[in-house]
């Protein structure tokens, strides 16, 4: 899931983007099928107003006024122009080792540089005053 913060500006970019991928064919809308999802999001659509705010941000205010048909499905699919900004690379999860805690209270952390299902493990204990004191490798006290 990624966040979204509705305001003024990231609104009108949203609408922006959307009179965008309609002018340009990127955005392909079924036509109605006669299910009442389908109709309500065309009503939406049809009881969308906008305007062109003056100065030099052109913000594009708009939705729909009727509280009785709201805005969200049209906003959903506007939505979809956010996608636009996200890295859709592939991903490697890497993992940070083993975790576990000891029955005394101290976590337990597989060493990496000891090489994976190695036997020493370090730990480390929360202190009174919210530090962490190292444990169990030699050299570190």
């Amino acid at each position: 899931m990624t966040p979204f913060v509705f305001g003024a500006a990231s609104k009108s970019e949203l609408g922006w983007r959307l009179l965008a991928a309609i002018d340009s064919g990127r955005l392909k809308d079924y036509l109605p099928d006669g299910e009442e999802d389908t109709r309500l999001f065309w009503r939406q659509v049809e009881a969308c107003a906008y305007e062109v705010r003056p100065g030099p941000g052109k913000l594009l205010a708009w939705g729909v006024d009727d509280p009785r048909t709201h805005d969200d499905l049209l906003l959903s699919l506007a939505l979809v122009g956010a996608l636009d900004d996200l890295d859709w690379r592939p991903r490697r999860a890497q993992g940070r080792g083993e975790r576990r805690v000891t029955s005394d209270g101290r976590r337990a952390t597989a060493c990496p540089e000891r090489g994976e299902g190695s036997d020493e493990r370090r730990t480390e204990r929360v202190g009174r005053g919210g530090g962490v004191r190292a444990g169990g490798i030699p050299g570190r006290g």
